[in-house]
């Protein structure tokens, strides 16, 4: 699948969208009401000020009452590091967020459905065996 978002204002009842780089002659075309927020050419949001905002306020809404020592202490370090908000154009901080989000160690193991998609549990005509 290919997709383009942009959000571009509404100017006579008529919107101009650049797809320049676009695959196909035909799309197809949804139009939603936007809060106004700008997007660059790749879909990401072109201010990192209002995630960043938003971030902190959902970290500091978090429920701390269950955190064990070394996630609060986390907690506290991601919010200092996002408080320093980053400059349009660095590089991305990696990490931002370690011990504060856990990750299970079975993370890339196959889903238990993902052997019956695949096929590989499926005789050749597509039904599933024992």
């Amino acid at each position: 699948m290919y997709a383009v978002r942009q959000v571009v204002r509404i100017s006579d009842n008529k919107i101009v969208l650049d797809l320049s780089d676009f695959p196909s002659e035909y799309a197809e075309v949804i139009v939603l009401p936007s809060n106004g927020t700008k997007w660059d050419a790749n879909g990401g949001q072109a201010s990192v000020e209002a995630t960043t905002e938003q971030t902190i306020r959902a970290i500091q809404a978090l429920d701390t009452s269950q955190m064990s020592d070394e996630q609060s202490a986390a907690r506290e370090r991601t919010l200092a590091l996002l408080a320093e908000k980053p400059q349009p154009g660095a590089p991305r901080r990696l990490g931002i967020f370690d011990g504060l989000v856990e990750i299970s160690d079975d993370f890339n193991d196959p889903l238990p459905d993902e052997e019956i998609y695949w096929g590989s549990l499926t005789d050749e005509y597509g039904m599933s065996i024992e």
